[in-house]
């Protein structure tokens, strides 16, 4: 009971106790603080052009700097099927020959007269060429190149030295590239004048092989072709 009396008396007293008040000096400093604070500018970031710029140029450095360290990476290959520069290009004749890119030239037909041209300029001796003429009227299809002096130097290089075995690989370049030709000759204006002649069938006795299939493997054709 006494407990009660005494929380009642302390509650009493409390309540009669004078609220406290604010000056009109302390109202005006509380209220100046307030508008300060809710003044006062957010930290806000701009990202200016310039800054855009060097990051953008610190990204573009990262993705250079990881390209080159991939580039000085070794590359292994399975020996059989890998191919480097070297490989496809190879002397022969005075001349530096890449069946890759002969390759490329490969036509159905022996009326594709600028295919037919071009071929015949990319054979050791194309510089010589005087004359290209092709059979397309009646089979068999062929075609005909004739090789003359352009150069008395280059000529005779050309022609005093294995210039049989060079009739016989550019005939077989002609029937390998030029799918539908059944037969080429080879003129030589010479004194006197050398004519070498060749048919598909017999060249594909002599190699031992469907020639149209040296088309899709350029080192096939070079092992067993030019190597021989």
């Amino acid at each position: 009971m006494m407990h009660r009396e005494t929380d009642a008396r302390l509650e009493s007293r409390l309540k009669n106790l004078p609220k406290p008040s604010l000056s009109d000096r302390e109202k005006g400093q509380m209220l100046n603080q307030i508008l300060n604070t809710e003044s006062k500018p957010k930290r806000t970031w701009k990202f200016t052009p310039v800054i855009v710029q060097a990051a953008a140029g610190l990204a573009t450095l990262f993705i250079i700097v990881l390209i080159g360290m991939s580039a000085l990476k070794p590359v292994h290959h399975n020996g059989a099927g890998s191919e480097t520069g070297t490989a496809k290009h190879f002397a022969y004749a005075g001349e530096t020959m890449n069946l890759y890119d002969l390759s490329k030239l490969q036509t159905p037909y022996v009326g594709n007269n600028s295919k037919v041209i071009q071929i015949a300029h990319s054979l050791p001796g194309g510089g010589l060429v005087k004359e290209i003429s092709l059979q397309t009227k009646t089979a068999s299809y062929g075609v005909t190149i004739t090789y003359a002096s352009k150069n008395s130097k280059q000529f005779d290089a050309f022609t005093q030295s294995g210039l049989k075995d060079k009739m016989l690989t550019n005939a077989a370049a002609c029937l390998i590239l030029i799918d539908n030709a059944d037969q080429v000759k080879m003129i030589v204006e010479t004194d006197p004048v050398q004519t070498y002649e060749y048919t598909r069938s017999e060249l594909e006795k002599t190699f031992g092989r469907d020639l149209s299939e040296y088309t899709k493997n350029p080192k096939l054709w070079k092992k067993e072709i030019y190597d021989n």
